[in-house]
């Protein structure tokens, strides 16, 4: 099966670049590009405040409803869908933090808090030398009685054997 790649603006290839686009000749606003979604995050949604241009998908589709041009939102006419998306939709962002409400809501049996930490190379480094520091010590202490203990084993357990020599 032989497949013809589509080619925009009569330069770029689909064949050789997913990247490829060019807008709509009939919706404003609208991205044609290799890949449909591509296309959609490419797009913006001017057409949907132009009442010629929305005509158009309204009679692909009836339910759908043109958008008033009175509500107000932090997003420009021509923000593509991606970057729209990309702030997750999200108009305004309120931060109301109140704990009290969450534990008289919620009415949790039991609280915990856990943080996890990592050390850097310089703590690494420093915990190293204290644990040999404290080894060199301690070793200080325990290798002499250690020494001691093996010796009065050896003298236990080899009997001595005097030689007497001739004068």
């Amino acid at each position: 099966m032989y497949a013809h790649p589509i080619v925009y603006n009569d330069s770029c290839n689909c064949g050789l670049s997913s990247q490829c686009m060019e807008e709509s000749s009939t919706m404003p606003g609208f991205m044609v590009c290799c890949y449909p979604l591509e296309a959609l995050l490419k797009s913006t949604l001017e057409c949907l405040y132009n009442v010629s241009c929305f005509s158009r998908i309204q009679s692909i589709n009836r339910s759908f409803e043109p958008l008033n041009n009175s509500i107000s939102s932090r997003y420009k006419r021509n923000s593509t869908v991606e970057s729209i998306l990309n702030q997750l939709m999200v108009e305004q962002w309120i931060k109301n933090i109140t704990y009290e409400n969450y534990y008289n809501q919620c009415a949790p049996s039991s609280c915990s808090y856990s943080y996890v930490g990592y050390r850097s190379a310089l703590d690494i480094l420093i915990l190293l030398l204290e644990l040999y520091g404290g080894l060199v010590i301690i070793m200080n202490f325990v290798a002499p009685l250690l020494i001691s203990v093996i010796q009065k084993i050896f003298i236990r357990i080899r009997p001595h054997h005097t030689q007497i020599h001739p004068i």
